[in-house]
């Protein structure tokens, strides 16, 4: 599983994105097969990534993992309080 999830990281890492972007880290882990029922270890990884990056100093992977971290906590956020976007995606509902 924690290739799966260097791939999340390796494939978000491609892109240049200031902010993080839901619809494009919602497309990442769909393309990299990542399940719900994955995504609390998704979350526990990338945790234990922004620690090590951290202590690594490794600054722009740092900032990529954070960047992903914002995307998961969304959507655990939304999941539970049953927000909706306008965007495709199998982790949240979509609006109407």
């Amino acid at each position: 599983m924690q290739e799966k999830f260097k791939k999340v990281i390796d494939e978000y890492s491609k892109f240049y994105v200031v902010i993080g972007d839901d619809e494009l880290i919602h497309d990442i882990l769909e393309k990299c097969n990542v399940s719900i029922e994955e995504l609390p270890a998704l979350a526990k990884f990338l945790a234990d990534e922004f620690e090590r990056t951290s202590e690594e100093e490794d600054m722009g992977l740092n900032d990529k993992v954070e960047q992903l971290q914002y995307g998961m906590n969304f959507i655990f956020e939304a999941r539970r309080e049953n927000y909706k976007v306008n965007f495709k995606s199998k982790y949240v509902d979509r609006a109407n």
